[in-house]
């Protein structure tokens, strides 16, 4: 058999072991933050405080440089 279907049978087989108590399982809790809001004033601010661009801010967060502008217009959130 391949390898992708042992860890396969591994996991499933290990699945059906905690659900009967047999193995503790695992538990992880992701908590997530709410977005933090910038008016215009502070999305500027924090731009020209690390020497960025607009071309090169927008770059950085994956916008268009128009969006930036937007941003920083208060047109756009």
């Amino acid at each position: 058999m391949s390898s992708f279907f042992n860890d396969l049978m591994t996991g499933l087989n290990e699945a059906v072991a905690i659900e009967q108590g047999k193995l503790k399982g695992r538990r992880t809790v992701y908590e997530i933050q709410p977005v933090k809001k910038y008016d215009n004033v502070q999305i500027k601010q924090i731009r020209t405080s690390i020497g960025m661009t607009q071309a090169f801010f927008a770059n950085y967060m994956g916008v268009s440089t128009k969006t930036v502008e937007s941003w920083e217009r208060g047109t756009n959130h």
